[in-house]
């Protein structure tokens, strides 16, 4: 009776982590906006820039936002990136993208998106979007949800016609 006893507390052990660590991986789950918040973060650091788009050493890595995203959380983009500091850029107008490293196009620019994409391939800038068919139209990377995960897409060929060098 006594093993029954020990086996049983074993099985309650069990099943008490098991609740624990789905409960936790439950919680762990993020917004989609957090996920692509989370990988521009993720891109900086799978891309190799020219050493000619940072002016010193301790220019800082800047991800910029064009348009409105509601609900994007920028917190997570503050972080340290290859030695640099990075920092998030809401942009109204293309004509200040020329400091930017990535580029997130939001949904509400789809309409000047050939305008836009036309005017950043001359510099070495990473073109970021959730909007639909967004390689195709010639960016680089796009969102697209598959389930409650954002995955990605990206067209090699556009980021080398830049300069960058993924190291995916």
């Amino acid at each position: 009776m006594y093993l029954d006893k020990k086996l049983w507390q074993r099985f309650i052990s069990l099943l008490f982590i098991s609740i624990l660590t789905a409960s936790l991986s439950y919680a762990a789950l993020k917004s989609p906006n957090e996920q692509q918040a989370s990988h521009l973060l993720k891109l900086s650091q799978w891309m190799i820039w020219p050493d000619s788009v940072f002016e010193a050493p301790t220019t800082p890595f800047r991800i910029c936002i064009l348009g409105n995203v509601l609900g994007f959380d920028t917190r997570v983009l503050y972080q340290t990136v290859n030695q640099r500091t990075t920092i998030v850029l809401p942009i109204n107008d293309i004509k200040q993208a020329n400091v930017c490293h990535i580029l997130f196009i939001s949904q509400s620019e789809q309409y000047n998106l050939t305008t836009i994409l036309v005017y950043v391939q001359q510099y070495p800038i990473l073109t970021v979007s959730d909007i639909e068919d967004f390689i195709v139209q010639g960016g680089m990377v796009q969102f697209y949800n598959r389930g409650n995960q954002v995955r990605l897409m990206f067209d090699p060929q556009t980021v080398y016609d830049v300069g960058i060098t993924p190291q995916i």
